[in-house]
């Protein structure tokens, strides 16, 4: 994956990641916003591995993973919905299906 490829988005809050390169010349890919539940970071290995293709790489849940989420969320959305903080989690929900 060259410098030109595309991030995708943080696969728990839908924002863009931003790179920065660290020691070594290896990219660390992060997602830094303040509303993130895990604020996930991917870094690569310097000739190898691109911290974006680690970043891009993305597993799917099983249906056991996509339940406890959905009572994570539902959870969430019961204690933080005052606050609106409950909207991130429904967008992550949607993106689930």
């Amino acid at each position: 994956m060259d410098s030109d490829t595309q991030l995708k988005p943080c696969p728990f809050c839908g924002e863009l990641p931003e790179i920065e390169v660290a020691q070594g010349g290896a990219e660390d890919v992060a997602c830094f916003n303040v509303h993130c539940l895990t604020q996930p970071r991917s870094l690569g290995i310097a000739g190898e591995i691109s911290g974006r293709e680690v970043w891009n790489t993305r597993a799917f849940p099983s249906e056991e993973d996509k339940k406890l989420l959905q009572d994570i969320a539902n959870w969430f959305e019961q204690a933080w919905a005052a606050d609106g903080f409950s909207k991130p989690l429904q967008e992550l929900l949607e993106r689930m299906k």
